[in-house]
């Protein structure tokens, strides 16, 4: 397993640094690319939804949640 890196994003205009493994970055990415989406955009619709969790935990929350709905409806993985 790898070490967790820091990233910096842009949440709603504002810089800030998440610490993530790279398995949980690429995730995000490859989630980005399937969107079109900025990594940005991403993190900044992440965190608007994220209540109390953290935003780390957020963003692998939600990686593992879209990939498992994809998995659900029987779709491949980006």
């Amino acid at each position: 397993m790898s070490r967790d890196l820091p990233h910096s994003v842009r949440i709603a205009g504002r810089r800030t640094s998440v610490r993530l493994d790279d398995e949980s970055w690429m995730a995000l990415q490859a989630i980005c690319r399937e969107e079109a989406l900025t990594i940005h955009e991403l993190c900044t619709q992440v965190d608007a939804k994220r209540g109390e969790r953290s935003l780390v935990s957020a963003l692998r929350v939600h990686a593992v949640m879209y990939f498992r709905e994809r998995a659900e409806r029987g779709e491949t993985a980006p």
